[in-house]
């Protein structure tokens, strides 16, 4: 458009060649203007977070020696043996073999303190009998480091 304009301009201020006016045809200039319009792409991005399907285990005192004879009551002793049955003083073979004759065994944790339960364990055996025990156990980072068991009458 300019163009057109400055072109206009320049032939109407020149004239003729002579002093006199001439006509001038009219000069018709083309002019492309090239427009882009703005493209505008929305993307939609939608992220799921993965599911888990497992809980969150926590470190509680209580709750690990609690895992720790649900998992024996499970026969899962290698889930017990990971859970600090490692740290009480037998190799695996023998600590499996300590539960033989036990058929269930019933925990009611008295108190915890610190890294403390106290606890009363009632050990049901295979034949009947039932078997008494009172002590605690010593949890640190969610593993039980000792443990300190004693027979015990009803």
């Amino acid at each position: 458009m300019l163009l057109l304009i400055g072109v206009t301009a320049f032939l109407l201020l020149r004239g003729g060649e002579s002093g006199t006016p001439v006509a001038q045809s009219p000069v018709v200039a083309e002019t492309t203007v090239s427009t882009t319009e703005p493209t505008t792409r929305t993307t939609t991005t939608t992220t799921t977070p993965p599911t888990t399907t497992s809980s969150t285990v926590s470190n509680d005192p209580g709750q690990v020696v609690q895992r720790y004879y649900d998992a024996i009551n499970k026969r899962d002793y290698r889930a017990a043996w990971n859970l600090g049955g490692s740290n009480l003083g037998k190799s695996y073979e023998q600590f499996a073999a300590g539960f033989d004759g036990t058929d269930q065994d019933s925990v009611t944790i008295t108190a915890v303190s610190g890294e403390t339960v106290y606890l009363h364990l009632t050990a049901r055996q295979r034949g009947g009998t039932v078997l008494y025990f009172q002590g605690s156990y010593v949890v640190r980072a969610g593993i039980i480091a000792s443990a300190t068991l004693k027979a015990a009458t009803n």
